[in-house]
């Protein structure tokens, strides 16, 4: 696995995306009333985003860090926010002509109480989510940290790695490309497609479902009920510790491995077993 989860979460927490090449910056800040609010969605644009629930905060802040590589494109960027009965919408407002001559982005970090269900959709840059009630999101490009969610997790992700800990609900991941780590999950794992890059599981109390892996290892450990993997194309299989069934239906090419599974075991014969 290329993803180490120290190193990934200390690349998210420190310097912007904008960096020293940003030419003309700004900030923008939001603030709105969030009492008695169930659902936040997100909408946005090129840059980092970081969304932090905070225990008993009425309020949604959001501080943006906006970077234009001229003062008039810079001055079109924009923070917005609007409540709508129980949900608040935050958006970020950026330049879409010219995106091949001209560079537009914007970092933002929102606090926002920690009993809402986040929406989010995601088209470029690093994502740090914590300490939400629940999370939907989908992302184009750039690494994700996922932790510390009170119920599900849906993910669907086109391009970096995914790192997903300590979730009280079910995950599901559908993933284009880079690695998948996720640990420390109370309910069930399900990954409906995965086109490349590894998977790493460890310390889940469900079950385990892979429906399609296309290529990379796969390793999964510490699960307390059945793995199952119906198909498998490339890359090595390595499970350990299972507390119920262990069954691949299709693999391709590959070694499988398993130890200490404690329930039935289906994999596919080798040509080795053959002879």
């Amino acid at each position: 696995m290329h993803i180490q989860s120290a190193c990934l979460v200390a690349a998210l927490l420190i310097a912007p995306a904008a960096g020293a090449d940003c030419k003309f910056s700004a900030p923008r800040n939001v603030d709105i009333d969030a009492s008695g609010i169930k659902k936040l969605v997100v909408e946005a644009g090129a840059g980092d985003l970081k969304i932090n629930g905070v225990q008993g905060a009425s309020r949604v802040h959001g501080v943006g860090d906006a970077c234009g590589d001229s003062q008039q494109r810079l001055d079109g960027i924009r923070l917005e926010a609007r409540r709508d009965g129980d949900t608040i919408f935050v958006r970020t407002v950026l330049h879409d002509e010219d995106s091949r001559w001209h560079r537009d982005w914007m970092d933002v970090s929102l606090d926002v109480p920690s009993t809402v269900e986040a929406s989010v959709d995601d088209s470029s840059g690093d994502l740090l989510i914590s300490d939400v009630a629940g999370l939907r999101l989908h992302d184009s490009s750039g690494d994700q940290v996922i932790r510390d969610i009170a119920g599900n997790v849906e993910v669907s992700d086109s391009s970096g790695d995914v790192e997903i800990k300590n979730v009280r609900g079910n995950v599901s991941v559908t993933d284009s490309s880079g690695d998948v780590v996720i640990a420390d999950v109370n309910g069930n794992v399900a990954i409906p497609v995965d086109s490349s890059g590894g998977l790493s599981f460890r310390r889940i109390h469900g079950d385990v479902h892979i429906s399609t892996d296309s290529s990379g290892d796969i390793s999964i450990a510490d699960v307390n009920k059945n793995v199952s993997i119906d198909s498998d194309s490339a890359g090595d299989i390595r499970v350990a510790d299972i507390g119920g069934d262990f069954a691949v239906g299709h693999d391709s090419t590959g070694d499988i491995e398993h130890r200490n599974v404690l329930g039935a075991v289906r994999v596919p014969r080798s040509e080795d077993d053959d002879d």
